[in-house]
Protein backbone atom coordinates (compact mmCIF):
# COMPACT_ATOMS: atom_id res chain seq x y z
CA UNK A 1 0.00 0.00 0.00
CA UNK A 2 2.67 2.41 -0.92
CA UNK A 3 3.62 5.01 -1.57
CA UNK A 4 1.06 6.29 0.92
CA UNK A 5 0.22 9.68 2.43
CA UNK A 6 -0.30 10.47 6.09
CA UNK A 7 -4.05 10.94 5.52
CA UNK A 8 -4.28 7.55 3.76
CA UNK A 9 -2.52 5.93 6.73
CA UNK A 10 -5.02 7.56 9.07
CA UNK A 11 -7.88 6.34 6.86
CA UNK A 12 -6.65 2.77 7.01
CA UNK A 13 -6.05 2.87 10.75
CA UNK A 14 -9.29 4.69 11.48
CA UNK A 15 -7.53 7.11 13.86
CA UNK A 16 -5.26 10.13 13.56
CA UNK A 17 -1.54 9.59 13.82
CA UNK A 18 -0.06 10.91 17.04
CA UNK A 19 2.25 13.87 16.66
CA UNK A 20 5.73 12.57 16.03
CA UNK A 21 4.74 9.09 14.83
CA UNK A 22 6.18 9.56 11.35
CA UNK A 23 9.19 11.34 12.88
CA UNK A 24 9.89 8.31 15.09
CA UNK A 25 9.58 5.90 12.14
CA UNK A 26 11.85 8.15 10.07
CA UNK A 27 14.42 8.30 12.88
CA UNK A 28 14.43 4.49 13.08
CA UNK A 29 14.93 4.49 9.29
CA UNK A 30 11.82 2.30 8.93
CA UNK A 31 10.24 4.66 6.40
CA UNK A 32 11.59 6.93 3.71
CA UNK A 33 9.97 9.78 1.82
CA UNK A 34 8.44 9.04 -1.55
CA UNK A 35 7.29 11.40 -4.25
CA UNK A 36 4.64 14.05 -3.75
CA UNK A 37 1.16 12.95 -4.78
CA UNK A 38 -0.54 14.74 -7.66
CA UNK A 39 -3.58 15.73 -5.60
CA UNK A 40 -4.56 19.05 -4.00
CA UNK A 41 -1.82 20.14 -1.63
CA UNK A 42 0.69 17.73 -3.20
CA UNK A 43 1.09 15.67 0.00
CA UNK A 44 4.33 13.81 0.60
CA UNK A 45 4.14 10.04 0.34
CA UNK A 46 5.99 7.51 2.46
CA UNK A 47 7.55 4.15 1.64
CA UNK A 48 8.83 1.27 3.73
CA UNK A 49 12.62 1.12 3.94
CA UNK A 50 14.92 -1.87 3.59
CA UNK A 51 15.85 -1.38 7.27
CA UNK A 52 12.21 -2.08 8.22
CA UNK A 53 12.14 -5.22 6.11
CA UNK A 54 15.46 -6.41 7.56
CA UNK A 55 14.27 -5.76 11.14
CA UNK A 56 11.24 -8.02 10.63
CA UNK A 57 13.08 -10.63 8.58
CA UNK A 58 11.24 -9.90 5.34
CA UNK A 59 12.79 -10.14 1.90
CA UNK A 60 10.29 -7.96 0.07
CA UNK A 61 7.34 -5.69 0.73
CA UNK A 62 4.87 -8.21 -0.71
CA UNK A 63 5.44 -10.39 2.39
CA UNK A 64 3.62 -7.85 4.56
CA UNK A 65 -0.06 -8.56 5.31
CA UNK A 66 -2.73 -6.65 3.38
CA UNK A 67 -5.54 -4.56 4.86
CA UNK A 68 -7.98 -7.48 4.58
CA UNK A 69 -5.52 -9.73 6.46
CA UNK A 70 -5.22 -7.14 9.24
CA UNK A 71 -9.01 -6.74 9.46
CA UNK A 72 -9.53 -10.51 9.62
CA UNK A 73 -6.93 -10.86 12.37
CA UNK A 74 -8.65 -8.16 14.45
CA UNK A 75 -5.77 -5.68 14.25
CA UNK A 76 -7.96 -3.19 12.37
CA UNK A 77 -11.63 -2.63 13.11
CA UNK A 78 -13.68 -3.51 10.04
CA UNK A 79 -16.13 -0.62 10.45
CA UNK A 80 -13.36 2.00 10.71
CA UNK A 81 -11.64 1.28 7.41
CA UNK A 82 -12.12 4.02 4.84
CA UNK A 83 -9.80 2.66 2.14
CA UNK A 84 -9.81 -0.84 0.74
CA UNK A 85 -6.81 -2.67 -0.73
CA UNK A 86 -7.90 -1.63 -4.23
CA UNK A 87 -8.03 2.07 -3.29
CA UNK A 88 -4.38 2.36 -2.30
CA UNK A 89 -2.35 -0.16 -4.26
Amino acid sequence: HQPITRSEIEGIRGVSLSKGTLDALLELNWIKPGQRKSTPGNPLTWRTSDTFLDHFGLKEISELPGVDDLKNSGLLEKDKIIFSDEDIE
